[in-house]
């Protein structure tokens, strides 16, 4: 192995070692691009309580088996297209969560939108939400939630991961 690619394998690994450490402490992790004008997610988080505003949210880590919860995230630089009618977006959601040894649990579609949307004062604070459900057969661990957002309209993709802890439900007889 050269110099070169040593110096480069060396660089990627301390990129990954550093966005592992961001899970651990932080408890997510988003992945911006270099360009400030490209698609991101600015905050990934999950929530007890369904958010009905940008920025109101409850957080919180730790689920039992059988609880409902939320996804929360902020979308910067989404495409929106303005017509007379009003503005629209085309947006694809997909959702990830894979266990500590990274294979998958679940995955899916979570958005497929192509329509109107309500405009805030400030076009900047999009959100997404999502609600999700513990099924009682998700073993007690943690886990990581990965969201990739798509904007249809210039195919460009944004990626963010948080950590997602499942506790054992307690039953009381």
């Amino acid at each position: 192995m050269s110099l070169y690619h040593g110096l480069f394998l060396w660089g990627c690994m301390k990129k990954i070692f550093l966005v592992l450490i961001m899970i651990t402490f932080i408890g997510c992790a988003t992945f911006p691009d270099s360009n400030k004008d490209d698609l991101r997610i600015s905050k990934i988080l999950l929530s007890s309580k369904e958010p009905e505003e940008y920025s109101d949210y409850k957080r919180q880590k730790i689920f039992v088996q059988d609880e409902v919860f939320w996804i929360y995230a902020e979308i910067i630089n989404l495409t929106i297209r303005h017509i007379d009618e009003g503005d629209i977006i085309n947006v694809i959601g997909y959702i990830t969560i894979k266990d500590l040894n990274n294979n998958i649990i679940a995955s899916g579609s979570v958005i497929d939108y192509e329509g109107f949307i309500k405009l805030r004062s400030n076009p900047d604070e999009i959100f997404f939400i999502h609600k999700l459900y513990i099924p009682d057969e998700m073993i007690p661990g943690k886990y990581t939630l990965q969201l990739e957002i798509t904007d249809n309209y210039n195919y460009n993709s944004a990626i963010a991961v948080t950590v997602l802890r499942v506790k054992k439900k307690i039953v009381i007889i």
